[in-house]
Formats: C-alpha cells, structure tokens, sequence
C-alpha cells in the first residue's frame, strides 16, 4: 500500500488525547504521513484554516474521534465534502450519550464514514443517515504497555494482591446523593441505577421508561436531548455504585484502588486508595506490579472491550474482567482471559488465582501473545485504513 496523508482534527487547548497520541503513532509505524489540526474558534477562522490546510497539505483522508470538529454547524463537513476529502470519526464513547440527533445528522455525507468500538451503535447510526458505519474496537500501544521488570522502589509502590485503576465519576454520583431531595424522585432513580447494576447489557433508556411507566411517575422529562443527558448521568452513577460495591467485597484480599481524588468521598477510608496515577508513565508499572488486575466496565459498553484489557494484556499481567460478549470474539475464555459474572464469582476466582501464581502466569502469556498480534493501535490502524480505502476507493 502507498504511503497514505491523514490530516488529524484536535483541540489544542484539550492537548493531545492519549487516543488520539496512539493513533498517530500506529499510522506512523505503518509508514503514513500524519498531520495535527488544531481547531480554532471563531468557525469561520478554522473554516478558513481548514480550507487552507487541506489545500497544501492535501490529506487522503481526516480524522478525529467522537465527532470533534465536525460539529456544531456541520460547516467542517460541509467543507471537506466540497472539496472531496473523506472524513472519519471513531467514536470511542457512546454516540447517542452527549451528541445531539440533529447536530449528529448535519455532518451526513457521501463522504463520512464512522467507526464506533461498540457494535449496538451501528443500527442506529444507520437509521439516522450515515451511509458508511463500521466497527473498529479499542487497542493497545505496546510502546507503553508492556512487561517491565520493576526495582525495588516501585516494587514498594505498586506491588500489591488486586488492583483497579478508573475514574470515580464522583461529580455524577454528588448530583445524585447530595442534590435529589424528593423522596419519591429519588426512590424512582434508586430503582433505575439497582436495575441498571442487575442489568448490566440494557440501554438505561429503556429501563427509565419501564421503570416510570411501574410506578406511574415521571422524572419531567423536556425533550430527546435532556433524555439522553439523564440516561447518560444515571448510567455514570449506576456504574460508580457498582463499582464501589465490587471494590468493597474484594478489599478483603488487599485491594488497592487508583485514580481522582473523588473516591475520597466516596470509600471512606474504607479501601486502601493509591491517588491519581499518569496514564503513560505509572499505569503500566501498577499493571505489572499486580498479582490480578480488575477491569469494571462502563455501562455504556454493551458488548466492547474498553482499552484497560488490552493494556493489562499486554504488560503481560493477570486481568479478572465482567463479562462483555467481544471477550469471547476475541479471546479465548478461561485460556487467555478469566471472567467473572458477579461479585461471589469475583472473590471465589480472585482467591483461587491468588494461590495459584503459575497458572496465572501461563493465562497471561497465552493473552500477551493475542493481543501483541491482533490488538495493537498497528493493526487497529491498518483495519482503519484498509476500510477508508476500500470505501473511498483510496
């Protein structure tokens, strides 16, 4: 394949998302030329910019993820569309959480072709317009995350029996606990977020209006779009608290907990707590300091692997993961990858890996190898590409 030019749309003030880092450097390693586009305000001087860009630097294709740039106004679209540049969009979160149906449709184009990490987004960008839809799901950048045989003063750091590194979401779960005062409202919503825990793989849109319809009440509801914010907040929550309950059972065995300061609030004490950890220079040292890694995954993923598995994976850790149906399209279960359904299964595997140290060993080398030669964000970009070219006849 020729050497490809791909034009990247960032937001400078955002700096360069760990995403967005991985996919350059996956497009780099496959020999493509890649540029950064920083997004300016006003539209109309980013417009003009953009013109001017594409016109010298003239890109085989454009970038970004979850949308950016490509909204509001649709003016971006509009633009490479004209001049008759594909533009490409991976949504690594939920299209349908913070972006609104309208805003979504205006960037419809013979041009645009979307990627989405989880497979149930697909019909209903389909629905909307979208001519050009496809799944690409999460990676690892094996630079970053790989095995490292850690010295003495990390060992003190970041050794330990289990460990969870996430966001707690707390800003979320305090609009839920400390703002909601009606008592009926709140035993309503109490309902939805046990529903969604019970219920992990149901879109929390559907169990809020089942759950009004039940009890004849409604949390006044204005229109599609303040629906959706309210799904997405209740789900936020839903999964702190499970979360929470997850990490609670299984501090017995000498959890360690990573990441906001949010957790704070929210354990007590209650959880031995490691703070915030880098992404790029301590993430990897606590997944191989860790005799088994936890992955809790966000209720938005109804059937995707969020990057945390490949990452874990590649260090050449032990990972204890929920279960999520592309486990078993890309791994094979209970050989590469342990999976637990519930909080006993949790703590009856947790325990039995614990005391078993070689097979641990040989579980995570089995997923090393699968991921190192099917995951990473090279081969992830390559997928990408063969799809665009195909599409566009690049």
């Amino acid at each position: 394949m020729r050497s490809l030019r791909i034009l990247i749309l960032n937001v400078p003030k955002w700096g360069l998302p760990f995403t967005l880092q991985d996919c350059l450097e996956g497009f780099a390693s496959l020999g493509h030329l890649v540029k950064i586009f920083d997004l300016i305000w006003p539209v109309k001087l980013r417009i003009e910019r953009l013109r001017n860009e594409v016109d010298s630097f003239r890109p085989d294709f454009v970038l970004t993820l979850d949308h950016v740039g490509l909204m509001p106004g649709g003016f971006v679209p509009q633009l490479l569309t004209i001049m008759k540049v594909p533009y490409v969009s991976w949504f690594v979160n939920n299209p349908f959480d913070y972006v609104i149906k309208e805003a979504l449709i205006q960037t419809i184009s013979p041009y645009c072709a979307l990627f989405v990490l989880d497979r149930t987004y697909i019909e209903g960008l389909k629905e909307m317009g979208f001519g050009h839809v496809f799944y690409l799901p999460m990676a690892t950048n094996n630079r970053i995350f790989k095995e490292i045989t850690l010295i003495e003063k990390e060992k003190r750091r970041y050794e330990c029996n289990i460990s969870f590194a996430g966001s707690s979401n707390y800003d979320q779960w305090y609009r839920y606990y400390e703002q909601i005062k009606d008592g009926k409202v709140r035993v309503l919503i109490d309902e939805i977020i046990k529903k969604q825990i019970d219920e992990p793989f149901r879109d929390i849109l559907d169990i809020i209006e089942e759950i009004q319809r039940s009890h004849n009440l409604d949390l006044n509801i204005k229109d599609e779009a303040h629906l959706k914010r309210i799904g997405a907040w209740l789900e936020r929550v839903a999964v702190t608290k499970y979360r929470f309950e997850v990490m609670e059972v299984a501090c017995e065995l000498g959890l360690r907990l990573y990441g906001d300061d949010g957790w704070k609030s929210l354990i007590e004490g209650r959880i031995e707590f490691g703070g915030w950890i880098d992404n790029r220079t301590e993430l990897p040292l606590v997944y191989n300091g860790t005799r088994i890694n936890l992955n809790i995954t966000q209720f938005q993923s109804k059937t995707a692997l969020p990057m945390r598995i490949f990452d874990i994976a590649a260090c050449g850790s032990f990972l204890l993961t929920d279960y999520r149906e592309d486990l078993e399209r890309f791994f094979e279960l209970d050989k590469e990858m342990v999976v637990y359904k519930n909080k006993d299964e949790l703590m009856e595997k947790a325990r039995y890996f614990l005391a078993h140290p070689m097979e641990r060993r040989e579980i995570s080398n089995r997923a090393k190898l699968r991921v190192l030669k099917e995951h990473t964000y090279e081969v992830r970009m390559k997928q990408l590409i063969d799809i665009v070219c195909e599409t566009f006849n690049l």
